[in-house]
């Protein structure tokens, strides 16, 4: 749980790019967990190689300057995204080559009373109804506002979940029935190297780049120059 910050600025509403959505539980009652306050909340998975994903990125980063100062020491869990990751066969983490945005709308407010619920709409902005639930998968967007904390191990900044517009539907699968598979010997998908995954910690250089939108800038190039080689070695001579 993240400690709460004595002061915050006046909050600024950003919208995220396009992206799919995980674990949704923006409809009717919040949700606790363990000993944390009741909550709504959503994870985006956005593409690090797409530019509105960098984009996104380097604005956060600027919010989270104007928050903290530019040599503020950042908290373990200080930034509100990360490399996606699932488990391997061992339990072991493993990147997925997407970045993961968390979302997070808190019922109750610091000083008594309650949030409502935020507002989710479709595409043309239409109310979306309470019953019918939003998959893995879905494509959205979320407007939100940042906010700054600090704590012991340094600061940070999280996205309060204002609103969601549904862009495409991937209807829920409440029985979980791709967890009923189990992982088999055979065909596996190659990863694009445009989906090749990014290490939270790195080895700086001097001519390594230190922010997080230009490690995501970096890697594009990268992307870019390698398709462009084949497409050079796919030309006739």
């Amino acid at each position: 749980m993240f400690p709460t910050s004595a002061s915050q600025m006046p909050r600024e509403l950003i919208v995220s790019p396009r992206g799919e959505a995980l674990w949704a539980k923006v409809l009717g009652e919040p949700v606790a967990y363990e000993d944390n306050p009741k909550a709504w909340s959503v994870s985006l998975l956005l593409d690090p190689s797409d530019p509105d994903t960098i984009a996104f990125v380097e604005r956060l980063e600027a919010v989270f300057e104007d928050f903290h100062g530019p040599k503020a020491k950042i908290a373990a869990n200080g930034w509100p995204f990360a490399d996606e990751t699932t488990k391997d066969e061992k339990g072991r983490p493993v990147p997925t080559g997407k970045i993961k945005f968390n979302f997070k709308r808190k019922q109750e407010l610091p000083r008594g009373g309650f949030k409502d619920a935020p507002l989710v709409v479709d595409s043309k902005k239409n109310l979306w109804p309470q019953d019918k639930l939003i998959g893995n998968g879905s494509k959205i967007k979320v407007a939100f506002s940042p906010w700054k904390w600090e704590g012991p191990s340094g600061k940070g900044m999280s996205l309060e979940l204002e609103s969601i517009q549904v862009l495409e539907l991937v209807s829920y699968d409440p029985e979980g029935s791709v967890d009923l598979f189990a992982e088999e010997d055979g065909y596996v998908l190659d990863t694009p190297a445009a989906q090749a995954p990014f290490q939270q910690e790195v080895v700086v250089t001097e001519d390594a780049p230190t922010g997080f939108a230009a490690q995501l800038r970096a890697r594009a190039a990268e992307v870019q120059a390698e398709a462009a080689q084949v497409m050079a070695d796919e030309v006739p001579f």
